[in-house]
């Protein structure tokens, strides 16, 4: 299910029937390269995000064609890249654009494929999440040639030159320090550090083959190790894991039997699969759920987590606002396609942490 705030920005966003002039739209101004997009009240159904101004109706011959794809819509779900892509729906319908959005699964190839297809098909700008920024460069040379504004949202690569795709995302290392710091916070709620008898080591479920996940795991490790004293590289266990569920399931299991001396568990991860893994694991060991402090990244877990009858050592996630980067991505590439503006060669969205507190507004539990 789509959270409350993107629940509200879709109903608001089709109440508008908007229309395209012989001059084109005008969407709102997205936000700039040299700083955060404005950090704007969450959208209600009686307040819609900002538009273009509107008419009676819309000629499809008029329409803007552009692209909007992502990787593991299916296994993200409405709270995360499928949702994402509905809110581009919404948008492009109010604002007379003709939107493809494709599921690039886990594909680089795929990527690269469905890029040239639709730009074959005449789309005149794309936003995507490349599965594999490996092949970011034949991806930005195909836009490039054929002058289609190219728009990476969260997963940054370069083109054929080495320089950088214009990007729309997290600063990951600062967002990982966000769960860092959360984790430092509970470690010290919980008391452990002025408990002797406790073997404290931190698991750091790792993906190496993602920039933004080695980004996010570390800066959540340099955050712990900056905010609990004595705590260092040495007290930390790489447990690497291949971005699922399952795998991270297995690959913490084994490591709790490496390390039977370890009473109690730091636990971080680049999203909240790596996260809600080493929790199985622990849970399947006999670990006590009060013997491990994990945060996650992404939120994509927190309503299960959150919602079980009996805590876990899950304690928490970061979040981004998916509906505001959807919008935000799809005004930066139509302001390009449609005006001939330059997509800023950096976009950042903020990051907060998900609580117990404050889980259920955000995400619509």
């Amino acid at each position: 299910m789509l959270n409350v705030r993107q629940r509200a920005a879709l109903m608001a966003m089709t109440l508008v029937v908007s229309a395209c002039s012989s001059s084109g739209l005008s969407p709102s101004a997205p936000a700039t390269a040299t700083s955060a997009p404005p950090t704007s009240a969450p959208a209600t159904a009686t307040s819609a995000p900002p538009t273009s101004a509107t008419s009676p109706s819309c000629d499809p011959s008029k329409k803007v064609k552009l692209a909007f794809m992502t990787k593991d819509m299916a296994s993200t779900g409405k709270t995360g890249f499928q949702g994402m892509a509905d809110t581009a729906k919404a948008w492009a319908d109010a604002n007379c654009v003709d939107l493809t959005t494709v599921d690039l699964l886990d594909s680089g190839d795929r990527a690269v494929s469905t890029v040239n297809t639709v730009i074959g098909a005449g789309v005149k700008g794309i936003v995507i999440t490349t599965p594999d920024v490996s092949v970011g460069p034949a991806i930005a040379s195909a836009a490039a040639n054929a002058h289609v504004p190219l728009l990476a949202l969260f997963d940054a690569f370069k083109d054929a030159n080495g320089n950088p795709n214009p990007f729309y995302g997290l600063d990951d290392l600062a967002y990982g320090k966000l769960a860092g710091g959360a984790i430092v916070k509970l470690y010290q709620a919980a008391g452990w550090g002025s408990n002797t008898k406790l073997v404290v080591r931190g698991a750091k479920i790792a993906d190496p083959t993602v920039p933004a996940c080695v980004d996010r795991q570390d800066g959540a490790e340099q955050a712990i190790e900056q905010g609990i004293p004595g705590f260092t590289a040495q007290d930390v266990i790489t447990v690497v894991f291949k971005n699922d569920e399952q795998t991270a399931i297995n690959a913490m299991a084994t490591t709790i039997t490496a390390h039977p001396e370890v009473t109690n568990w730091l636990i971080w991860s680049c999203n909240d699969n790596g996260v809600t893994g080493a929790v199985r694991a622990l849970e399947s060991a006999g670990v006590p759920a009060d013997h491990g402090i994990a945060v996650g990244q992404g939120g994509g877990a927190t309503c299960s987590e959150f919602g079980k009858p009996k805590p876990t050592s899950y304690m928490g996630s970061t979040y981004q606002d998916l509906v505001k980067a959807s919008q935000d991505t799809m005004k930066l590439v139509y302001d390009a396609a449609v005006n001939g503006t330059a997509l800023p060669a950096t976009t950042k969205l903020e990051g907060q942490i998900l609580t117990r507190d404050n889980y259920k507004p955000l995400l619509g539990c």
